[in-house]
């Protein structure tokens, strides 16, 4: 037992040789993944430069205004004015925004409590502001300052001012707005800036997206956003930023999408093409000669030999298939939490086995290598069909929905529309898992029928 153990360790181990040494290693498991992602980034790489975001605005003063101004100067942004928290919910869920930002009620007014902001001076040299200062022109000239900013008076509405001196500072009280206002002696004169001394939150704005969906470049674009707002209304004396809060809300139905299978639709592609390449039954049986022979090691069975190399073709499809997602996801800019990584690896070293004993059981059942490719050939159409022929899917819709199901491939591709769009739990991963693991034992089974000795 424990020779035939290392003559089947030496012949694996000559047999991964041989296959990383051959252009069909370079190609297949490197050049391949990095084309295809290379060619779905040119066809949905446009889509990811922009993004659409409702705007729901609940203030509606000046200074929210402001914000609309630099929420539209974003050229990454289109941005979608809507009455209603419904309205931009829907506008969300339905998919015509990728997000949804809601300005709310207080924002002017937590504005005018985040910075020093300069109101108006006074042309005298008061020594002693509590005993010197005319509280009639003060009081006058925080009415029209408080009109400026879009707070008006009512003639009926008294402004009552107290002065307290704070170190070498004299702030003003305004009971009636409840504001603070700093007075700071400066050239000769009383500047008097509107002033937070309390301990106030930082500005929140809400914004709703799709849990897991264009994550990424909502927050850099709403970043550069939050920078254009604090700029335009703060200035550069801000005391405190405005924070974008992320909402993420998983509000779109998880009916299968036909371009949810571009991306594992072809690292599925690159998975058959690993394994039929060199399953068919007369390859594997020439291998298995040529490496006995060389190897001078008495045979190794035969259901040994072939297990061996879908073990290959599992490995490098594995390794092919991490190439494929970890380029798409630098070029897609998306971001992907370790576990929803850890979690693809047995999926798509599972799927890789699936294929690779499906090619052999083809190659038993065709005497010649043409048949084997053309049987080849039947079964990775639907995997072109899924992955590129959009008409296929607008004129049978129910059809591609019914076989996407019921192939072994419906597994791997769900797994990684979850892990793009919906961030799943831990518990979905070992679902997936299984549900792959149980097509795996029905297919080598009837591996072992065929390969029966």
């Amino acid at each position: 037992m424990k020779g035939k153990l290392r003559q089947i360790w030496i012949f694996l181990k000559s047999h991964f040789k041989n296959r990383v040494r051959t252009k069909k290693f370079l190609v297949w498991v490197v050049i391949t993944p990095m084309l295809l992602i290379g060619f779905l980034n040119l066809i949905g790489g446009e889509d990811d430069i922009r993004a659409d975001v409702a705007v729901l605005d609940r203030d509606g003063t000046t200074i929210s205004a402001f914000a609309m101004a630099a929420l539209r100067s974003e050229d990454r942004l289109d941005i979608h004015e809507v009455e209603g928290l419904d309205e931009g919910i829907d506008l969300l869920r339905e998919g015509e925004v990728e997000a949804f930002l809601v300005i709310p009620e207080n924002f002017s007014e937590d504005f005018r409590r985040i910075k020093d902001k300069f109101l108006f001076n006074i042309e005298k040299n008061i020594e002693n502001i509590t005993d010197d200062m005319d509280n009639e022109t003060v009081s006058d000239e925080l009415r029209e300052s408080y009109e400026i900013e879009g707070y008006p008076l009512s003639d009926d509405e008294n402004i009552s001012i107290t002065a307290e001196k704070k170190g070498k500072k004299w702030n003003l009280y305004d009971e009636n707005k409840r504001y603070n206002h700093e007075i700071k002696k400066e050239n000769e004169e009383l500047n008097i800036y509107d002033n937070n001394s309390g301990d106030y939150e930082t500005i929140k704005i809400d914004v709703y997206h799709v849990s897991g969906e264009q994550e990424d470049l909502i927050e850099t674009v709403l970043k550069g956003v939050t920078a254009d707002i604090n700029e335009f209304i703060l200035g550069d004396d801000m005391k405190k930023p405005v924070e974008l809060v992320s909402r993420p809300r998983d509000l779109r139905e998880k009916e299968w999408s036909f371009s949810d299978l571009l991306l594992p639709g072809g690292i599925m592609i690159v998975i058959l093409q690993s394994g039929f390449f060199a399953s068919s039954d007369n390859a594997s049986v020439l291998t298995e000669a040529m490496l006995d022979k060389r190897l001078r090691i008495s045979p190794v069975p035969r259901i040994y030999s072939i297990s061996g190399m879908v073990l290959m073709d599992a490995l490098f499809t594995t390794i092919a298939g991490l190439i494929a997602l970890s380029v798409g996801l630098i070029l897609f800019e998306i971001a992907l939490p370790l576990m929803s990584v850890l979690g693809f690896i047995p999926i798509i070293f599972i799927s890789s086995l699936i294929f690779s004993y499906m090619g052999c059981c083809i190659g038993k059942l065709s005497s010649d290598r043409a048949s084997t490719q053309g049987l080849s050939s039947m079964m990775v159409f639907p995997l072109i069909f899924f992955s590129q022929a959009y008409l296929f899917s607008m004129m049978f819709p129910e059809y591609v929905i019914i076989i996407s199901r019921m192939l072994p491939i419906y597994p791997a591709a769900d797994m990684m529309k979850q892990l793009l769009f919906y961030s799943p739990s831990i518990s979905y991963y070992g679902f997936k898992i299984g549900q792959s693991f149980v097509w795996l034992v029905v297919v080598f089974i009837i591996f072992l029928y065929f390969y029966r000795e």
